[in-house]
């Protein structure tokens, strides 16, 4: 019996219905958007205003998942953009100071969202040490991290 792996891809940086038209063709699974922060002060030319990127999402076929990237530290002005943006997962960037406690605000608010956290790494710290300094709720019976759910 054949077992078919597969890929799962998230691209980032959707700046137009061309782009997502794009990557509809080619099956991604994710379009990631970019908020320009509200200071201007990383201004780059896939940020976008959350109205452009409120027109985006609305375009996006329902099979694929639409990811906010979050440079906010707020919780309320998250939670906000997340009401008005509507996007079907997050992505936490390193930026952010958010704690657990924060993100369980997030999931009881909106409870289908999907959270992503990213991390870089560098040659100060591996791979291990970033996993034990930020270690989520575990499922019982097990060492390793299977969920990224906030109960």
């Amino acid at each position: 019996m054949e077992i078919k792996k597969s890929i799962w891809i998230k691209i980032c940086g959707m700046t137009s219905k061309e782009d997502i038209d794009i990557c509809v063709q080619n099956n991604v699974n994710a379009l990631g958007f970019l908020l320009e922060p509200k200071s201007g002060k990383y201004k780059r030319e896939d940020m976008l205003q959350p109205t452009a990127v409120k027109e985006l999402i609305k375009y996006v076929p329902s099979n694929i998942e639409t990811c906010l990237l979050i440079h906010l530290t707020d919780i309320n002005e998250i939670l906000e953009t997340i009401q008005e943006l509507k996007p079907s997962m997050i992505q936490i960037q390193k930026q952010s100071n958010l704690s657990v406690s924060d993100l369980k605000i997030i999931k009881q608010k909106f409870q289908n969202i999907k959270i992503l956290k990213t991390f870089y790494l560098d040659d100060t710290i591996s791979i291990e040490k970033l996993i034990q300094e930020n270690e989520a709720p575990r499922p019982k019976g097990t060492r390793y991290l299977h969920s990224s759910k906030f109960n």
